[in-house]
């Protein structure tokens, strides 16, 4: 049967202090048809990390996917003719078997016997989720739309809690059980602008949000509170949060996304250093 291995990649990071990060990817094949690439009959992946290798073995003669880890641990598969898993083991646990039908995932069951803990999942006329039931027997139950999304989910206590969507798909109702809604607004960009709780005693505490034309938030303001604003660098990052204490102000180490600093309204400052990427010591002055 011929065969062949190929090194897809390769990544290799040095940090300054001469830390080195590499990680190799490869796979070796065996076809039975040199020229049809689907007719293996042995599939290896191998991830080398610093030396350290985990492998991932499938015979398609069984449909069986074995991982291994660097310390030896296994997880082994059975798949389907779909690629679904049908069984799935680890040395030392409960094998964790999956049912299937019409496409749909209808019965997961770990263990075996009496002591098998089941979960089933049922589906409306459309495929969507309507309810699962657990291995102690409790069902939670779902309501989906025309679209299969969500508008009520119904617990095993019967606590039922309602979810209203735009026409966009926008979460921008919730209602808990047995209590008032909670309403969400959104930009034009879908950017959540508005927040509107029920009216509590002191006021609607209503919360809204501004955004600037790269839609980085820039001020959070409370209905019953001080306003929160937010700036930016010229490369998008923040650099300051004002309240009414003052200006906490960011910077960066250099062109990257590393804070250097963060200094308190109070002066106060939390430095980091780094190695590369890597955080090697913080301090406060």
């Amino acid at each position: 049967v011929p065969s062949g291995a190929a090194a897809d990649s390769r990544t290799t990071i040095r940090l300054p202090s001469g830390l080195t990060y590499t990680s190799e990817s490869a796979h070796t094949w065996g076809l039975a048809d040199p020229e049809d690439p689907d007719s293996y009959v042995l599939l290896r992946e191998v991830t080398t990390t610093n030396g350290r290798d985990w492998v991932t073995d499938y015979d398609p003669a069984t449909r069986t996917q074995t991982t291994t880890s660097p310390e030896g641990r296994t997880t082994t598969t059975l798949l389907d003719a779909h690629d679904r898993p049908l069984r799935t083991a680890i040395p030392g646990l409960a094998a964790t078997q999956y049912r299937y039908e019409d496409a749909r995932l209808v019965e997961t069951r770990q263990g075996e016997g009496d002591d098998a803990r089941l979960t089933t999942y049922a589906y409306d006329a459309h495929d969507h989720l309507a309810q699962i039931t657990d291995a102690e027997g409790q069902v939670t139950r779902y309501t989906p739309d025309a679209l299969g999304r969500v508008t009520a989910i119904e617990r095993p206590d019967g606590a039922i809690t309602g979810l209203d969507d735009d026409a966009k798909g926008n979460l921008e109702g919730v209602t808990p059980p047995g209590r008032p809604e909670h309403r969400l607004g959104y930009t034009p960009v879908d950017l959540e602008e508005d927040y509107l709780p029920p009216a509590v005693d002191d006021g609607t505490g209503a919360i809204a949000r501004g955004y600037d034309k790269d839609r980085d938030l820039t001020q959070l303001t409370h209905a019953l509170g001080p306003q929160i604003g937010y700036g930016y660098d010229a490369a998008g990052r923040l650099d300051r949060r004002t309240t009414p204490a003052g200006a906490t102000t960011y910077t960066y180490a250099g062109p990257t996304e590393r804070l250097a600093t963060i200094t308190t309204p109070e002066g106060e400052v939390l430095a980091f250093d780094y190695d590369g990427a890597l955080t090697i010591d913080t301090q406060w002055s």
